[in-house]
C-alpha cells in the first residue's frame, strides 16, 4: 500500500515534469511515479525500477520512461552516455 501523501506529491511533481494539469495524471500513473521515485533514493537498476513500478514488459519501461527527466528530484543515469550499459543504474537528482 502507497503513502497517500506520496501518492499525491508525486502527482503534482509529474504533472508539472510533464507540463500538464494535475487533473490529466490518474493516480495510477501517480502511484507508479511516487514508487519510481523511492525506488530511486538510493541508485537503483532499470529492472529494480520496473519492478517498483510493476510493469513487467521493458519495452514498455523504456516506451514510458525514455529519457531521464533532468529535472531536479527526478532520476538520472549514472552513465549518461550508455543507457544500455550492463552497470547502468538510476539516481535521484539533487532537489526536491
Amino acid at each position: 500500500m502507497q503513502d497517500k501523501p506520496l501518492v499525491n506529491d508525486a502527482l503534482f511533481e509529474l504533472a508539472a515534469a510533464l507540463d500538464v494539469p494535475a487533473t490529466r495524471v490518474t493516480q495510477q500513473a501517480a502511484g507508479q511515479a511516487a514508487n519510481l521515485l523511492q525506488a530511486a533514493i538510493e541508485s537503483a537498476t532499470r529492472e529494480n525500477l520496473q519492478e517498483a513500478m510493476n510493469l513487467q514488459d521493458r519495452r514498455h519501461f523504456r516506451q514510458i520512461c525514455p529519457e531521464p527527466q533532468f529535472k531536479p528530484g527526478w532520476p538520472e543515469r549514472t552513465i549518461p552516455g550508455k543507457p544500455t550499459s550492463p552497470r547502468q543504474r538510476h539516481r535521484l537528482t539533487a532537489g526536491l
